[in-house]
Formats: structure tokens, sequence, C-alpha cells
């Protein structure tokens, strides 16, 4: 086996994870504003250029209204079968074939993340000083070899348990420095008489073409991801009754959902109003620091100090992921009912069953154990934090840890984020990609499928699955015809 632990010590954490360390509402919406807030905000003013106000404000209310469905659901199921990670109520729900592809598409969600956050740090470097394309491309390796390796390549991460509250107070900087660089006549570039004027020419899809509302879609989507760690977010809620839980729940994600999107709107406008057609992919990369511009300098170091420490939080579970994929015995791929297999796991069968009964718990627990794990580190800014949890997960098993594959799982990962980041144009593909992909199929379509499970007669679920699907592939497709365009013209 690999790192996975087989001890009771797996189970006595798994245990304190799920019972323990409950949090408040107010905790909740912060913990599910968290995992939503990202660096996908960076790229939403373009998106709002590409669709118009119109459209992208209709866009931003439909995916709001599907993220607060969909959670609703995944709680649901949470509930009704007492399951608490994503991953689990997948495989309960739809089987383990789902599950598998569930597993794959958090891991090239990740992995995709990682490569926007290097070439969002490109960006940031390009604004603070001048850059020819090359250097550009030099610095964003030099950044990644000195800062974003060595921190990916930790085993315990306790020196990033504040990267998630970096994350949202950075946002919330960059939020105001805008809007002080919107309202300042001397560092505005793109002025007009009002800002209800400026907005008047911005209400429709930029050249009047619809391809750009789809390849503002994505991008969207990708904004409002945090599906798979509003299982977590659930059992730590306080109260016993089920009920009472799945209201609160609701709250909270009316709420987390309505302060997001309030935020997505906000900034989105400033940028508009501020630059107008000149509006990037990459909204940091709009403006020129100057010496007199402090808010803003301070505003670029937070966001890069976000942006770094948040790189290895992406290529951790995906590593987990990996070396636990490696480390599965074959019998654990194939379905529970298939007898050899379970002749295999249960070579020391006693006629009164009690061996057979203690290996069925002993594979449940490491699976079990294995998707608290993923969901905690999934969970930007969980009451129990991803260091903790690792730790508690693998001090067990201390001796078992092999470093030559620690080490070589993480330079893949993270020399293929750095490999894509230096191809990729910008940070929008990267996202366009992500959204019309893992963020749809994880967010709407898994969700609306277990909908559909639960209840074949929910519309809200039929909605979630259909729209999900041929949104997605059709987004997915205008983005990747857009990637050429650019590349080839």
């Amino acid at each position: 086996m690999s790192t996975r632990t087989e001890s009771d010590a797996s189970a006595v954490t798994m245990t304190s994870v799920v019972d323990g360390y409950h949090t408040y509402i107010p905790g909740a919406v912060a913990n599910l504003c968290s995992a939503t807030l990202g660096a996908g905000i960076l790229a939403l003013p373009f998106a709002l250029y590409q669709a118009g106000i119109i459209c992208g404000g209709i866009l931003l209310m439909a995916s709001g209204w599907a993220t607060s469905t969909s959670i609703q659901m995944i709680v649901e199921a949470c509930d009704r079968f007492k399951i608490s990670t994503y991953e689990q109520v997948v495989q309960h729900v739809l089987g383990r074939r789902a599950r598998k592809v569930v597993e794959i598409s958090i891991l090239v969600f990740c992995l995709g993340t990682a490569v926007g956050y290097v070439i969002a740090v490109g960006d940031v470097m390009e604004r603070v000083v001048y850059l020819s394309p090359s250097q550009k491309r030099l610095a964003m390796a030099i950044v990644w070899l000195c800062a974003m390796l060595p921190l990916s390549c930790l085993r315990r991460m306790q020196s990033l348990q504040c990267a998630s509250g970096v994350g949202i107070a950075s946002i919330g900087l960059l939020l105001v420095a805008a809007t002080v660089h919107l309202l300042d006549p001397h560092d505005s570039s793109y002025i007009y008489e009002s800002p209800a004027a400026s907005l008047k020419d911005f209400l429709g899809p930029a050249e009047g073409g619809w391809l750009a509302v789809l390849r503002a879609c994505p991008i969207v989507f990708f904004a409002f991801s945090c599906q798979v760690n509003v299982c977590q977010i659930y059992t730590e809620l306080p109260g016993h009754s089920g009920e009472d839980k799945v209201k609160a729940m609701r709250w909270v994600t009316w709420l987390a959902v309505g302060l997001c999107g309030l935020l997505y709107t906000s900034i989105s406008l400033v940028s508009l109003m501020d630059f107008g057609e000149g509006v990037l992919p990459n909204m940091l990369s709009c403006y020129t620091l100057t010496n007199r511009e402090t808010l803003l300098h301070v505003a670029f170091l937070a966001m890069a100090l976000a942006i770094v420490m948040a790189f290895p939080l992406n290529i951790f579970p995906a590593r987990v992921s990996i070396v636990q994929m490696l480390g599965r015995r074959p019998c654990e791929s194939i379905a529970a009912d298939d007898q050899e297999c379970q002749q295999l796991l249960q070579p020391n069968t006693n006629d009164d069953g009690s061996a057979a009964s203690y290996s069925v718990l002993m594979e449940e627990t490491e699976q079990g154990t294995d998707d608290l794990l993923r969901s905690q580190l999934l969970t930007p800014n969980s009451s129990m934090s991803r260091a903790n949890t690792l730790d508690s997960l693998y001090s067990a098993d201390e001796e078992e840890f092999q470093v030559w594959r620690h080490v070589a799982v993480t330079l893949i990962l993270a020399g293929s984020a750095l490999g894509l980041a230096l191809v990729i144009p910008n940070i929008s593909v990267v996202f366009g990609l992500l959204g019309g992909t893992t963020s749809s199929l994880l967010g709407f379509v898994v969700p609306g499928l277990m909908g559909l499970k639960m209840n074949k007669a929910d519309i809200r679920a039929w909605i979630l699955v259909v729209a999900g699907s041929l949104i997605g592939l059709l987004t997915t497709g205008v983005t990747v015809y857009s990637m050429i365009q650019e590349m080839v013209f």
C-alpha cells in the first residue's frame, strides 16, 4: 500500500474530523466564500466585457442559481446517506465508475488552476517591471523554481495555513485599490464624462458576437466552483438534527453565493469603467504602476503573495490523488461484489466472519480517510487546516514515506504546470477550459445526476444536467477554437 495508513489512528483521525471542530454559520459562510473566491476573479472583468453587461449579469445570476441548487442537492445526499465527503457521496449515489471520473476531474482541476497561478505571477511581474515576452517567461520560471516548487515539495504545510486568509484579504484590498484608481482622475487611463455613459457602451457582447458570450460562460462557471468542498463544510455545521442542518446550510449557501456574486460584479464593473475596451484577460495587466500609487503597489504585492502561496495548495491534493492511485492494490479498483477480489482482500476469514468484517471495515476506513484528506486539502479555510489533517493522517506511518516518490510526483505536477503556463497565452484560456470541463462536470452535471437519482421528477436536476452538459461542451469548443486562433494568427 501507499502512505495511506491502515492503522487504527486513521479511523480515530477520520472520526475526529467529522465529529469535532464545528463552526458556526458565519464561519461556514466564510469557509464557503473562501472555497469559491480565487484567481478566477482576475479574469471576470474580461468575461463581463466579452459577454456585455446585460448577458454578463444574466450569466452571473444563472451561475449563482445553479451553484446554490447544486449545493442543495449535494447537501441533501449527504444528509440522506450520512456521508461526509464529495467522492463518497458520488460513489454511493452514482457508483464507483462515476467516482473515478470525479477523482480524475479533481486532479485536472487542481493542475489547471496551478497553471493559471503561474501565468498570473508572470502578469504581476510584468506590471511591476517592464519585461519582453522572453523575459516574462524567464521570470515565471525563476519564481517557480525559487518559491513555488520548494513550497510544493513540503510534505507538511504548517507554514501555509494562512494562505486562505491572505487570499481573501488580497481580493478585498484589490477591489479597494481598483476603486481608488477609478476615482482618481489623474490615473484613469480610460475616461468618460460619467460612469453611466461608459457603461452604456458595453451593454451588449463585444463586437456584437455571441462567440464572445460563449467565451465568457466557462470563466464565470469557474469563478463559482466550490461544490467539492460542500460536504466538509456541511459536516462542520453545528446541530444534531439533519433538517436543521440542511436549513442552516441553505442560508449559508445563499449568503456565500450572494457575497461572492456581489464582489464579482463590483470588481468587474469597476475595471470596465476604468479601462473600457482596454480591459485585458487578467485585470492586473491593465494597471501601470507608478511611484505615487502606494495602495496599488500593496494590492499587487498581496495578490502576488497569495498566488505564490496558493500554488502548492493545488499541487498538494493533486499529488495525494496520484500517490493514492499508484499505491492502490489492483483489487481495490474492482467492484465490491467481485467474490475473487473479496477473497484476496480477506485472506484470513474466520468461520464466524470476524476477520472478514475487519477487512471490509479497513477498506471503508482507508477510503473514507482518503476522501477526508482530499476534502480538507481542497477546503481553503476549513476549521481543521490542511496541515493538521495531513500531519494526523500520516503520523502513524512515517516509516512508509518514500521521498523519491514524493519528489518525483511533485516535480511532474509542478513542472507540468510551468510548462503549460509558458505555452498558454493567458489565464482566461486556462479558466475557460477548466470552467467548460471540470467545473461544469463537478459543479453542475454530477450534482444534477445525483439529484435525478434521488428524485427523477426534480426539474432543477434536469436543468443542471442538460444545460451543464450542453454549455460545457459548447463553451469548451469555443475556448479551444479561440486559443488556436490566437496561436496561429
